[in-house]
């Protein structure tokens, strides 16, 4: 395996339909890709959050309404 030279910030603001316009053209143009670690039916939202809460998700967790 191969190391890579990676580096990140973590910043936390308020959600603004600006900075979401600009994640979305950054997922888009393949600039930065979101882990997703499972998507569930809302049926299953407790399973999920029992999961997270144990610390075994590697990624986002997506609840799927419909």
């Amino acid at each position: 395996m191969r190391k890579r030279e990676k580096q990140y910030h973590v910043v936390y603001r308020k959600p603004s339909g600006e900075q979401l316009a600009l994640i979305t053209q950054l997922v888009e143009a393949g600039e930065i890709r979101p882990v997703i670690d499972e998507i569930v039916p809302f049926a299953d939202f407790q399973q999920a959050m029992d999961h997270s809460e144990a610390g075994h998700a590697r990624g986002k967790i997506v609840v799927k309404m419909q």
